[in-house]
């Protein structure tokens, strides 16, 4: 009888299996309950739906009302084979329902694929997701013929894959396709790592040997930022600007700022306000934008206590009309203790040197090689004397030139006449508008 009894439900497990009439979606409890057997019919019934669930994978756009631990769900809504974990919890995305081999690679024999099995196009050798706090998702493919490491930029049951990282045949391509820094970085200590990055601000590849002070690289030269050189060129070189005292901007130049900041002045600078309750400034319609470089001046009275002049400053939290300031690229905002006195502006513009039509002079530093270093003028942010960038006008070195009239007729004394002086006079005016040596026109240019 028990024999029977096994032999009767395999019958009608297969005659579920091949019934053209079940749905591609059927879930079930999985409970058979004594209303369930009052009769034969009401018993097959239940029996059936049961099956039917079994045979569909609790296939359907909802999860299972009733779940068990290890239960398969097909989720018809997401394309995705989902597992229950052990405690009954939640679910475990498996793979993908209309994909071979649900879209992983095999883990047993099936590895050994044939010419028309290989994984190609956009198909995914590898899906990870990490379930730690960042939630990312990452993704490993061929994709006509390269191979790429990718994110997904979607959601799990609607992924998008956004290539970080790809291998062609002759290149090594980094970044997603988006204005973004790109990052190598030498992990070797826990604290300043070395790191050669493209910057996105300034369009430039850079390199740092402590990750936090970086140095343009450019093919025209390895030279410096502030390095000037005689060009002959009547257009200043890539990774160059001509020493013209131009008005640059300090998140554009931010390397060549760090090294001569406001030495040759600033730009006219915008009124701002501040508010010390909020740690905000504000300043209608002020264009800036969060990272940018400014610098702040208070005329009239003080600036607000906790910001200083001749101070590096990045922009956070930035509005259309307000703005705060921080002492690092995205840091905390700086905190301001009263709004101050007078008149504040803030520059994010800083005044490359003028060069045009000068000879340069090396500083003298102390030396008495330039007997006049102590006089020498305004270099452009009020600084004078014995300074690099300091100025000199022309001058032609103090001397004497004795010019004497002579009478002819003179005294005679022994039968020989001699002339008599009889006072002295001016040259005419002779020479040209400077005195200068022989030259020829260069453009001075500036390393940025």
């Amino acid at each position: 009888m028990k024999r029977f009894k096994c032999y009767l439900i395999w019958l009608l497990m297969a005659a579920v299996l091949s019934n053209p009439f079940i749905a591609s979606a059927a879930q079930h409890d999985f409970e058979i309950t004594t209303a369930d057997a009052n009769t034969g019919v009401t018993f097959r019934a239940a029996v059936n739906a049961s099956l039917q669930a079994l045979a569909s994978l609790s296939s359907g756009a909802t999860a299972p009302s009733t779940t068990y631990a290890f239960q398969l769900w097909a989720d018809t809504g997401n394309d995705q084979l989902k597992i229950r974990n052990a405690a009954n919890s939640g679910w475990i995305v498996v793979g993908k329902l209309s994909e071979i081999y649900l879209g992983l690679a095999s883990l047993s024999v099936q590895n050994d694929f044939t010419a028309t099995q290989k994984i190609k196009g956009d198909a995914l050798l590898l899906r990870i997701r990490d379930t730690g706090a960042s939630g990312e998702e990452w993704g490993i493919r061929s994709d006509g013929g390269n191979f790429e490491v990718l994110k997904n930029t979607g959601t799990e049951g609607s992924p998008v894959w956004t290539v970080q990282t790809r291998i062609d045949v002759n290149a090594l391509r980094i970044g997603d396709g988006t204005a973004s820094d790109i990052r190598l970085i030498a992990n070797n200590s826990a604290s300043a790592k070395p790191e050669i990055r493209y910057s996105n601000t300034v369009s430039k590849w850079q390199y740092s040997d402590n990750g936090s002070t970086f140095y343009n690289l450019s093919s025209s030269s390895g030279s410096p930022s502030g390095t000037v050189i005689a060009f002959m060129g009547s257009t200043a070189p890539v990774g160059y600007l001509e020493c013209d005292g131009s008005a640059i901007s300090m998140t554009t130049y931010e390397t060549l700022y760090d090294v001569i900041a406001n030495d040759y002045g600033l730009n006219a600078g915008t009124t701002f306000t501040a508010d010390n309750t909020t740690e905000t400034f504000t300043a209608a319609a002020h264009g800036l934008s969060n990272d940018n470089v400014l610098e702040v001046k208070n005329s009239g009275g003080a600036l607000p206590t906790g910001i200083s002049a001749n101070t590096k400053y990045y922009v956070v939290n930035a509005t259309t009309n307000t703005f705060q300031l921080s002492a690092s690229k995205g840091g905390a905002a700086v905190a301001i203790s009263d709004n101050g006195s007078g008149t504040n502006t803030f520059h994010n513009h800083f005044l490359i040197p003028d060069l045009r039509g000068r000879f340069l002079r090396g500083w003298a530093h102390g030396q008495t090689t330039d007997p006049d270093r102590t006089s020498r003028t305004n270099r452009g942010d009020g600084t004078d004397g014995d300074v690099v960038g300091s100025k000199q006008g022309y001058e032609v070195q103090a001397h004497v030139h004795t010019v004497y009239s002579y009478i002819s007729a003179g005294f005679t004394t022994g039968g020989t006449a001699y002339p008599v002086i009889s006072g002295g006079t001016t040259t005419g005016s002779y020479g040209g508008n400077e005195t200068r040596p022989i030259n020829i026109n260069v453009m001075f240019c500036i390393k940025y």
